[in-house]
């Protein structure tokens, strides 16, 4: 008997532990970057695949700084399948640049010289086989 006891203790607790965040918590869908090279490199995002060059709409840029050896996150607010299903081509473009050539030049002159240090254009499966991770250089 104590096994059928035991059996519907752990079902019963079993069903309490939802494994659904509570409501109103806040998901977070980040791409990780981490910069392994100099303390002067800025990461910029661009949803426009296939124009894989710099964006020149300011308003298209989402810029961040990329300090040595730290990991910073990039989030937005849905899965990144579902993020890339709504583009044209189904990538994200991450450019890395040098802080100092970003302030110095204008960006079509950026464009037009490819002033970029590098460019990775992912996909949802490049993104998951690696973890969300991107090790520059």
């Amino acid at each position: 008997m104590k096994p059928f006891f035991l059996i519907i203790f752990l079902a019963l607790m079993l069903s309490l532990c939802n494994c659904n965040p509570p409501p109103g918590a806040e998901l977070r869908y980040p791409l990780w970057i981490i910069n392994n090279e100099s303390d002067n490199r800025i990461f910029t995002i661009s949803f426009n695949y296939p124009d894989t060059l710099l964006p020149h709409d300011s308003k298209e840029l989402v810029s961040g700084r990329l300090p040595l050896g730290e990991r910073i996150s990039y989030d937005i607010g849905e899965p990144w399948n579902k993020r890339l299903a709504k583009t044209q081509g189904g990538k994200v473009s991450v450019f890395i640049l040098d802080l100092d050539t970003f302030n110095r030049y204008s960006r079509e002159t950026m464009r037009v010289e490819n002033k970029i240090l590098k460019r990775y254009d992912l996909n949802a499966q490049d993104l998951e086989d690696i973890n969300y991770t991107i090790i520059y250089p």
